[in-house]
């Protein structure tokens, strides 16, 4: 990774209290970041922003977090998926 570069993370994650945790040690770290509270807001802001790296829970309602990894993997597979869990 470019060390001059701001790096923009989108972490998709429906836990709140979770969600934010990501956010504010993300952010203390010096990145850009996104989030989402679901599968589907997460790829609509995947399309609009185009992030760097991407953050994405495997259990979600609605769009779970494989369905996540599938889109955006065909959408753009240069693009670094991490995946996080809970279970």
């Amino acid at each position: 990774m470019d060390l001059e570069k701001e790096y923009l993370i989108l972490t998709i994650e429906d836990d709140r209290s979770v969600r934010e945790s990501f956010i504010a040690y993300l952010e203390d770290a010096g990145y850009q970041v996104i989030a989402a509270e679901n599968g589907k807001k997460g790829i609509e802001l995947f399309l609009e922003k185009k992030p760097d790296v991407v953050l994405v829970d495997l259990r979600m309602p609605e769009i779970d977090g494989l369905e996540v990894l599938t889109e955006i993997s065909l959408e753009s597979p240069e693009t670094p998926l991490i995946v996080i869990s809970g279970t």
